[in-house]
């Protein structure tokens, strides 16, 4: 019992001393990573969301370079193995399979279920006696089945939209991503207090100007943002973000010609949202100023 107790205290202490040294990951990375020493094990991070699914390869370069076996409990007690934010083990490898014990690993390849939690993921990864370099390939699933392979690089798809009038196109120093030219920073914002959950409020986009509609709010993680936009007149496409302050994407949409629109957003943290609106896509020849109702509502 004293030496179970004893272990899991020197794992933590090794989880908060590698908090240090761990490599931030993201989905389709293939990153080069080097043993410097025997026995040693490397830490990587990842966020993931619920539902998705976690890839991940090592490929050792040379003859030389072994990956120690699930069962070794030498060194700090770590082999290579994916972890949760809770700490759960949720893959390793050959899968939790004690066959091998005792076996040289050349390269390993660890895959998780379907994720249930939301957060950093860590990875870790430990060589047997030789040093040397490695390739470590991420992939991904989300939840919706998409597959995002290891050297695939995700680029969002830009939206330019009209000119300014003068031909003057405003820099961007705060604004929604993917978006080209969309300037939040100086749009004056409608604070949706609690008060106004549920409650219509009116606004409106203009042929000519800025085009741009702005609300701010509250909230915390996993709350439920629900918007619902009723067109009450105007003929201009309407594009719909949401980011979390200060610049984080959230939701997209648009451009939006219909004349009701309704979104449900899972938000990912605690702070402050915006609620953006703005003009997007071409402008109609009989083009006629938006107005509109926007209902938001905001579920724990």
């Amino acid at each position: 019992m004293r030496f179970i107790v004893l272990l899991s205290f020197l794992l933590i202490a090794a989880f908060s001393v590698s908090a240090q040294n761990r490599t931030e990951l993201v989905c389709g990375d293939i990153v080069e990573s080097n043993f410097t020493d025997s026995d040693q094990t490397l830490f990587f991070t990842i966020d993931m969301r619920p539902g998705e699914v976690l890839e991940i390869s090592a490929s050792r370069f040379g003859d030389y370079l072994l990956f120690r076996d699930q069962c070794s409990s030498s060194g700090d007690g770590y082999s290579n193995y994916i972890y949760a934010p809770s700490g759960d083990v949720v893959a390793g490898v050959p899968e939790f399979d004690n066959s091998i014990c005792g076996e040289t690993i050349e390269n390993i390849r660890m895959r998780t279920g379907l994720l249930g939690e939301q957060g950093r993921y860590t990875v870790t990864v430990h060589n047997e006696t030789a040093t040397g370099a490695f390739n470590l390939s991420v992939g991904c699933v989300d939840s919706s089945g998409n597959r995002i392979e290891p050297g695939e690089t995700i680029v969002p798809t830009p939206v330019v939209p009209n000119p300014q009038p003068g031909g003057l196109v405003p820099q961007v120093t705060f604004g929604y991503p993917g978006v080209a030219a969309i300037d939040f920073s100086g749009t004056s914002r409608t604070e949706i207090i609690p008060q106004l959950f549920g409650v219509p409020i009116t606004s409106s986009i203009p042929v000519n100007g800025s085009g741009i509609s702005g609300f701010s709010l509250e909230a915390a993680e996993g709350d439920i943002l629900e918007i619902d936009a009723r067109r009450s007149q105007g003929n201009l496409g309407i594009g719909f973000v949401v980011f979390a302050e200060p610049n984080i994407p959230v939701f997209i949409a648009g451009p939006v010609v219909a004349s009701t629109f309704s979104t449900q957003i899972e938000l990912p943290q605690d702070g402050s949202y915006v609620i953006g609106l703005f003009r997007m896509g071409d402008v109609p020849a009989n083009a006629q100023a938006t107005a509109f109702q926007i209902t938001v509502n905001l579920n724990p």
